[in-house]
């Protein structure tokens, strides 16, 4: 069986599960966090190394700078055009203006949201660029900081491009055996993910329920809807330019990583199997997926994007406040700069979401109408995140090969 339809089933066996026992299906939830552990216990290293093989290993640094140029750039423009997409549905649709106030006071009662900060603050572009650099390369390894962890590497990788073949050789040498033996690592950890699969839902589902579904239909359905335009439009038009004829074969690679990201809600954790999927199933270049996939793990946030601008506009309309031009404008922006502040875990979506609330002057309990919700919009948004870093991937990979570059 294949490993994709493996953990389907581990998914579908977690749903019900949960909907039959209920509260009781959360004594499995000790199988998610094992698998969700012992990936991230590997993803760090795996960055690291694949980036300094990817980048020590270049003929030269033009070539990761275009590489480099191409990749933020995807990133920037389809974050743009999420948000664009998000606050289009959230205005158009209004999800908010039909919810009464008893059930507002109904979805807030007995809520404890403590990862709503009350003193969140929006953060200034210069925080957020500062943020990035580690004052201890070792705390930011220790701490799973994606984003340090990936300027160390690029730095690192930047350096060692710069020596003599001679003492470059060994690094790359270093860097390729690290990297293949975690990817051996991984292949052992994968074992365990259909069980963790089920554990994760068993405990969302029997936790949480359905009937909040029903309560917050039309905000999930505007949430849902957003994600699927931005798929299609943004991503299927990309797909259609550079990789006719291959569609279904990217769809093929993208399941397994897809469905990863998807169940744990972290593309981070499916990292190790984008890469082997896109690159064995896709035929991506190894030095591109080694440079994209890890950089999109830490900044590519288009789904988690559309689920802040949708959410922000629900609130607003909940709660009768009328946001002009400005205010999108600040929405924009902040969202832009808060994608890069968050780390790539479950639920990073929402701790940005109580920034944006705050840098709008909204009220932030707003933030707990949607927290019944919060975890499977979370998967959706996250399985979005992922298809735009594989997406940004075969985009790269096909213009360097246009550029006759191997």
């Amino acid at each position: 069986m294949k490993f994709h339809h493996k953990v389907a089933i581990g998914l579908a066996a977690g749903i019900a599960v949960g909907v039959l026992f209920g509260p009781k299906a959360a004594v499995l939830e000790p199988l998610g966090t094992l698998f969700i552990k012992a990936i991230r216990m590997v993803v760090v290293p795996l960055i690291a190394s694949t980036l300094v093989m990817a980048i020590a290993g270049l003929p030269g640094r033009a070539v990761l700078g275009r590489m480099g140029v191409r990749a933020f750039a995807f990133f920037f423009v389809t974050l743009l055009l999420a948000l664009f997409i998000g606050i289009a549905f959230g205005l158009v649709f209004e999800p908010g203006s039909g919810l009464s106030p008893e059930v507002r006071e109904r979805l807030l009662e007995g809520q404890d949201v403590t990862i709503v900060d009350p003193g969140a603050s929006r953060p200034s572009l210069v925080d957020t660029l500062l943020a990035v650099v580690p004052d201890n390369p070792f705390r930011a390894a220790v701490e799973g900081n994606v984003l340090q962890v990936l300027l160390l590497s690029i730095l690192l990788g930047l350096a060692a491009s710069t020596l003599p073949d001679a003492k470059r050789r060994p690094l790359v040498e270093v860097a390729t055996s690290v990297a293949e033996a975690l990817f051996k690592v991984t292949r052992w950890i994968l074992h365990l993910a259909p069980f963790g699969v089920l554990g994760i839902m068993a405990a969302v589902v029997g936790r949480s329920g359905l009937s909040v579904l029903w309560i917050l239909g039309a905000y999930v359905l505007v949430v849902l809807g957003a994600l699927a335009a931005h798929i299609v439009l943004v991503y299927g038009s990309v797909l259609f330019v550079v990789a006719r004829g291959r569609i279904r074969q990217f769809m093929e690679a993208a399941r397994p990583p897809y469905l990863i990201a998807f169940a744990t809600c972290s593309t981070a954790a499916a990292l190790p199997v984008s890469l082997k999927s896109m690159e064995s199933e896709m035929g991506i270049s190894p030095r591109v997926a080694s440079f994209v996939l890890p950089l999109g793990a830490a900044i590519g946030r288009d789904g988690s994007a559309i689920y802040q601008a949708v959410t922000v506009l629900f609130v607003a309309q909940v709660y009768g406040v009328e946001l002009g031009f400005s205010s999108l404008v600040t929405l924009v922006v902040t969202a832009m700069l808060a994608a890069l502040a968050v780390a790539s875990i479950p639920a990073a979506g929402f701790v940005n979401l109580a920034i944006l609330l705050s840098a709008l002057g909204l009220p932030l309990e707003g933030a707990a109408l949607v927290f019944g919700v919060e975890r499977p919009l979370d998967m959706f948004r996250s399985s979005t995140n992922l298809l735009g870093q594989l997406t940004n991937a075969t985009f790269v990979d096909a213009a360097e090969k246009r550029a006759g570059e191997p």
